[in-house]
């Protein structure tokens, strides 16, 4: 939150004002769930958690000016986006989505994944994870700086315009 909060200022937005978090009860990343996703062809196939859609409708009620959605993982941008799908809501018409992580796809009807992500270098990251250990382990010095790792934004359609909603819609 607080890169995100940081990303909005440096944007001259203030955060205060564009930043609202939707949190919900619900375990998006169970196994079953994320299972069931990478088995969907597309949203129309998932039912999302029925709490979760009347939760949505009560956050998009109460932020209205809300344009764009960014997931903690893909696996939770997918939900959010068949959740969005139920309300009769269309990606990215209404609302855009973006996921973190790139491992959950959300396929159309022409089989490709839809679904706007940052790419996160898996296979470094449990590298430089497991050295770090390593390190710990043995005692060995570790600074404690963080290892940085590039990302990239992998833009699908899944990201459009802002849209424009009247007020309370």
């Amino acid at each position: 939150i607080m890169a995100v909060r940081q990303a909005l200022r440096d944007a001259g937005l203030d955060p205060d004002t564009h930043l609202h978090i939707f949190e919900t009860a619900s375990r998006w990343d169970e196994p079953y769930f994320t299972s069931y996703l990478t088995s969907a062809v597309n949203a129309a196939q998932i039912t999302p958690f029925p709490e979760v859609r009347a939760h949505l409708e009560v956050f998009l009620q109460a932020h209205p000016a809300v344009t764009a959605f960014l997931a903690i993982n893909d696996a939770v941008a997918a939900h959010l986006w068949y959740a969005l799908d139920h309300l009769g809501y269309r990606i990215p018409d209404d609302f855009s989505v973006v996921g973190f992580d790139d491992t959950t796809p959300v396929l159309g009807t022409d089989g490709n994944n839809h679904l706007s992500s940052v790419r996160l270098p898996l296979m470094e990251l449990g590298v430089h994870a497991a050295r770090r250990i390593v390190a710990l382990v043995k005692n060995e010095d570790d600074s404690g700086e963080p290892d940085l790792l590039p990302t990239e934004l992998c833009v699908r359609s899944s990201l459009g315009p802002a849209a424009q909603r009247p007020s309370g819609s």
